[in-house]
């Protein structure tokens, strides 16, 4: 029997559910942290999504191609905190199948408080800055998360 299978038979099914549960949303949580750097600011972004768009949609103008660019980004916020808040009901449910409305509403709050940090770590980013809008966009895309999670787990 290797080590591995040994260290974990140890550990009860429930407890090692939520530890691979917990990893992926540590995980999730560092690639959001990432993309809020200066990596992937608006400056950064737009020299490869703006030519990709251009190349692939000609006929548009730049002030047009600039604010799909835009509309990718806040895209972006929406579904990386849409499954930032799905990570986050698995985690608190630890394998339970049921829905629960308190980890649902969990799952919310430390989605949207993860959210306004996010945005506050962005203040210290020199070519990024907080927005509220943003709160708001990734808050949206926690709930939207959360109300399917609801529609499916009914």
């Amino acid at each position: 029997m290797g080590l591995l299978n040994c260290l974990t038979m140890k550990i009860p099914q429930k407890l090692r559910i939520s530890l691979s549960e917990w990893g992926l949303l540590i995980i999730w949580m560092l690639v959001i942290f990432f993309m809020s750097t200066d990596s992937f600011s608006f400056v950064r972004t737009s020299k490869y999504i703006v030519p990709v768009l251009h190349a692939i949609l000609p006929f548009l103008s730049l002030k047009t191609i600039h604010l799909i660019h835009i509309l990718l980004r806040k895209l972006g916020h929406f579904t990386e905190y849409a499954v930032l808040a799905w990570l986050w009901f698995r985690t608190l449910q630890a394998g339970d199948q049921n829905w629960s409305t308190r980890s649902a509403l969990i799952a919310f709050f430390l989605s949207f408080l993860y959210a306004a940090t996010d945005e506050y770590h962005q203040s210290f980013v020199p070519s990024r800055g907080p927005s509220v809008i943003d709160v708001g966009i990734d808050s949206a895309g926690a709930a939207f998360s959360i109300f399917c999670l609801r529609i499916f787990k009914s």
